[in-house]
């Protein structure tokens, strides 16, 4: 039996979910399952508004805390791969 996202743990789930955009995966170390936070934090300004966003919305669902994530900036401001990366996060939601 292959997995599938319903049977698979949450945390393989985020780091498959990470692998979609990949510039913000350094920050998550997957054989830890740690996130460098503060360095995460610090860099949110050398990122275009998109890649910060993005940014939050990974850190919110790690944290199972909304850490700034803003759906309406998010519907406003994403191209189409990251809005479909938070959609379906949306439809089947997760917390690592």
């Amino acid at each position: 039996m292959t997995d599938t996202p319903t049977t698979q743990s949450s945390r393989v789930r985020f780091h498959q979910m990470l692998q979609q955009f990949p510039l913000l995966a350094h920050y998550w170390n997957t054989q830890e399952d740690a996130l460098r936070e503060q360095d995460l934090k610090h860099d949110l300004g050398v990122l275009s508004r998109g890649e910060q966003i993005m940014a939050l919305f990974y850190l919110s669902v790690w944290s199972g805390d909304n850490q700034g994530f803003d759906f309406l900036d998010a519907a406003g401001l994403l191209d189409t791969s990251s809005k479909r990366i938070v959609m379906t996060w949306f439809a089947d939601p997760f917390w690592p």
